[in-house]
C-alpha cells in the first residue's frame, strides 16, 4: 500500500508540481496521526498490563471433572492449555468437545495443499487435518483420545443453526463441504444431520453424562460467530440441564479469543500477561486469571506449534496466547424468578466485517467502536411478564432502532423492537416487554439485540441466557 502511495506521490510531483505534492503529503500525515491514534486506542481498549493485579485469581483445585468446548480444533489449547496441565497433575478429569472441525476456511485448500479449484472433498480434507492437530497438541498436554469429542458440525455454520428455526429450517447445508450432515467417520454421532436442536441435544448429552464441576466455553462476546454460537448452544444446554435437575449448577468460565485487537502485542512474548478488553469490564463483569509456571507456559507454547495449518495461515496469532496467564469470566447460570429483578453485562461485541480474509492472516478483526454507548441491560419479571432495558450513557443519533432477537429451547426464534424511552443527546434506554404466556411459558430463554442506524448496524450485543423458575 504504501508503495502505491509513493508512486502516486512521484507521478505528482512531475505532473503538478511541488505545491500540489505538499498538500498530498499534508494530508497523508494528518491521516497517519489519526491511524495512529486509532491504533493507540484499539492497543488501550484491549487493557494494559498494570490492570493484571487487579484481576481475580481463579482457583483449578476445587473441581473433579472438566469440560472445555471448544468451536474449532485450537481453540481450547489457546484458550485453556495451561489449565489443562494444572488439573491433570492435580488428578482432575478432562473432556475437550470440538463443535467444529474447523472445515470451512476459504482459502486453507489453495493455501495449504495449492488446490486451485477446491471442491467439498478438499474442505473435508483439511477438518481431517486440524482433527489430527488438535489431538497432537492435547496429547502434549496430556489428555488421552478418549476424552477429545469431536460432533463434525459445520465450520461458519454454526451460527446459522443457532439463528435458524429448528422445526421447519433443518437441515443445514455446509458452504464449504456441501454437506447436510456430519461427514467424518470418528465423530460422536456420525452422519447427524446439520440442525440446531441436534447440536443442543449433543451438549445435554455430554453435559448430563459427564457432570462437569466446571465448564469452560467461548465468552459470548467473541466477535467470531463459530464462538458465539458455541457459547449461546452450550449455556442454553446447561440452563436447560438446571431447570430438569435443580441440584445441578456448574461453574462457568468463558474465555476470549476474537474480539477488536485483542490480545496485544502479537507474538511471541511468554513473559506478558494478558487482561480483557476494557469495554467488556463493567460493573457486572467477573473477570480473573489463572497464573501459569513458565514450564506450563512453555509446554503451551509447543503445543500450539501443533496447529501447523493454522499457524502457517494466521502468522504469530495463535502464539498470542502463551502468556503467564489464562484469562476467564465467570458466567453463572441466571435464575430469573416470577418476582425479581436483576442487572446484567451488555457483552458489546460486533461481528467482523470480512472474516474469511483472516485466513490469510490479515488483521481486519473490526474495532466495535460503536458500542461504547452501551452501559447494560436491567432484567424485570412479573409472573408472566418480563421486561428488558437496555441503557446507554448517550443517544447521539436520532434515529436509533434497536431490536431483539429471542430464542427458545425449542428452536423458535422471534424478533422484537425494543422501545426508546428519554431524548436523545441524554441518557436513554431502550425497553422491551415481553409476554412470557404468548411464548408457551418456557422455562429459558435466551435474548441478545442489534442496534441500527439507518438500517445498518451499529452495535450489538452477545447472547443472555436465563432460567425462568
Amino acid at each position: 500500500m504504501y508503495l502505491q502511495i509513493a508512486r502516486v506521490w512521484s507521478n505528482l510531483w512531475h505532473k503538478r508540481g511541488k505545491k500540489r505534492l505538499v498538500l498530498f503529503v499534508s494530508l497523508f500525515l494528518f491521516t497517519l496521526v489519526i491511524f495512529t491514534l486509532s491504533d493507540s486506542v484499539v492497543f488501550l481498549a484491549t487493557g494494559t498490563a498494570g490492570e493484571f493485579d487487579h484481576l481475580q485469581v481463579f482457583s483449578t483445585s476445587n473441581f473433579q471433572r472438566i469440560l472445555i468446548i471448544s468451536p474449532h480444533p485450537d481453540d481450547e489449547t489457546l484458550a485453556a492449555g495451561g489449565v489443562i496441565q494444572q488439573v491433570l497433575a492435580a488428578g482432575t478429569e478432562v473432556k475437550v468437545v470440538l463443535v467444529t472441525n474447523g472445515d470451512g476456511q476459504r482459502f486453507a485448500p489453495v493455501m495449504l495443499n495449492k488446490e486451485l479449484d477446491p471442491r467439498p472433498k478438499d474442505y473435508i480434507a483439511i477438518g481431517e487435518r486440524r482433527q489430527a492437530e488438535v489431538i497432537a497438541a492435547l496429547g502434549k498436554l496430556g489428555v488421552q483420545r478418549e476424552d477429545i469429542v469431536f460432533l463434525g458440525y459445520p465450520d461458519r455454520g454454526t451460527n446459522a443453526l443457532w439463528l435458524a428455526d429448528w422445526n421447519t429450517q433443518c437441515p443445514y447445508t455446509a458452504s464449504y463441504t456441501r454437506v447436510e450432515k456430519d461427514p467424518y467417520p470418528d465423530t460422536y454421532h456420525a452422519g447427524t444431520a446439520y440442525c440446531g436442536s441436534n447440536l443442543l441435544n449433543d451438549l445435554e448429552t455430554i453435559i448430563e453424562e459427564y457432570r462437569p464441576n466446571l465448564i469452560i466455553l467461548p465468552h459470548p462476546a467473541d466477535q467470531h460467530p463459530d464462538h458465539g454460537a458455541a457459547s449461546n448452544f452450550a449455556r442454553l444446554a446447561i440452563a436447560v440441564i438446571t431447570t430438569r435437575d435443580k441440584s445441578y449448577l456448574p461453574q462457568i468460565w468463558g474465555y476470549l479469543v476474537h474480539y477488536g485487537m485483542f490480545p496485544r502485542p502479537r507474538g511471541k512474548y511468554l513473559n506478558d500477561v494478558l487482561v480483557p478488553p476494557k469495554r467488556l469490564t463493567g460493573e457486572n463483569n467477573y473477570w480473573g486469571r489463572v497464573d501459569l509456571s513458565p514450564a506450563q507456559v512453555s509446554l503451551k507454547y509447543h503445543a500450539i506449534e501443533e496447529f501447523s495449518s493454522q499457524n502457517f495461515l494466521l502468522g504469530n496469532f495463535l502464539y498470542s496466547f502463551a502468556r503467564r496467564n489464562e484469562l476467564f469470566e465467570s458466567l453463572p447460570v441466571q435464575v430469573i424468578p416470577p418476582i425479581s429483578f436483576t442487572t446484567l453485562p451488555v457483552f458489546i461485541h460486533r461481528t467482523q466485517k470480512d472474516s474469511e480474509s483472516s485466513q490469510l492472516g490479515v488483521n481486519n478483526e473490526g474495532f466495535p467502536v460503536e458500542g461504547n454507548l452501551l452501559t447494560g441491560w436491567q432484567t424485570a419479571r412479573l409472573n408472566d411478564n418480563m421486561w428488558l432495558d437496555l441503557q446507554m450513557k448517550r443517544d447521539i443519533l436520532p434515529d436509533l432502532v434497536g431490536t431483539v432477537h429471542l430464542k427458545l429451547p425449542n428452536g423458535r426464534t422471534d424478533t422484537m423492537d425494543l422501545e426508546p424511552i428519554g431524548s436523545i443527546f441524554s441518557a436513554r434506554d431502550f425497553v422491551l416487554q415481553v409476554n412470557l404466556s404468548a411464548l408457551g411459558n418456557p422455562s429459558v430463554v435466551a435474548f441478545a439485540v442489534e442496534i441500527k442506524q439507518g438500517g445498518f448496524i451499529v452495535s450489538k450485543t452477545g447472547w443472555h441466557v436465563l432460567v425462568l423458575h
